[in-house]
């Protein structure tokens, strides 16, 4: 008697072996998107975080300022590489002791993902038995 000749199954061994690589090239397509997204996203949380304390120190700059010389009206600083802050200081109208301090800051200032933020607060100027401090303004309601 002769050995009835078994199929070959290599074929369907390789067919299974091609379909799990795929599926986990899809897996690890997917995991790199991911890890790619949530990099940028956190940079970008940074980008505004930094962006929005620089802001604040353009107006503690401006309140320093101030408090030496009431004429300053502002600058344009790096206080640190890749960040532009520009201070504006506008005095009120009527009111020579009252200032509107704009802080603008920008970071990074050397890329188009550069986060611009923007604080305005006034400030009232007040000049007391020699001694000189910088108080917050209470805005009046227009009418």
């Amino acid at each position: 008697m002769h050995a009835q000749p078994r199929p070959s199954r290599t074929g369907a061994a390789l067919m299974g072996v091609v379909v799990a690589l795929s599926v986990l090239s899809v897996l690890m397509v997917a995991i790199t998107w991911q890890n790619v997204a949530n990099r940028k996203l956190v940079q970008r949380r940074q980008h505004q975080l930094q962006s929005a304390w620089l802001a604040r120190s353009g107006v503690e700059t401006a309140l320093a300022r101030l408090l030496k010389d009431p004429s300053y009206k502002g600058e344009d600083t790096k206080p640190m590489e890749s960040s532009s802050v520009k201070i504006t200081v506008v005095p009120e109208k009527g009111k020579a002791d009252v200032f509107h301090i704009t802080s603008e800051a920008r970071f990074p200032d050397n890329s188009f993902e550069g986060v611009v933020r923007s604080v305005t607060v006034p400030f009232r100027r007040i000049v007391d038995g020699g001694k000189v401090r910088m108080e917050g303004a209470v805005q009046q309601p227009s009418p």
